[in-house]
């Protein structure tokens, strides 16, 4: 059983990933963020589930985005209702 990750740790994740790099690259530059910062290495397993979690999030359009799409009728009002929701809409192509 691993330990849990702390909070400044995961921040780390969130920052220092980019979808463009290999996984193990963003699990060294957290690792070494963990260590500098005092807390527990994470395992390469607990990072490689955060980040695919991380980028997820990332792939989702933002309020903004959507508020935009739907000015330039490219989405229906429901979506932000939706997005608000928290059920999660389609990115659109730009």
């Amino acid at each position: 059983m691993a330990p849990r990750i702390s909070r400044h740790v995961l921040e780390a994740v969130f920052k220092r990933d980019d979808p463009t790099r290999p996984i193990a690259e963003t699990y060294r530059q957290v690792a070494a963020d963990a260590e500098r910062l005092g807390y527990t290495r994470p395992s390469y397993e607990q990072i490689r589930a955060f980040v695919h979690r991380v980028r997820r999030i990332k792939k989702q359009p933002t309020t903004a985005d959507i508020v935009l799409d739907i000015a330039f009728i490219r989405r229906h009002p429901e979506e932000l209702v939706q997005h608000w929701a928290g059920i999660g809409v389609r990115r659109l192509p730009r």
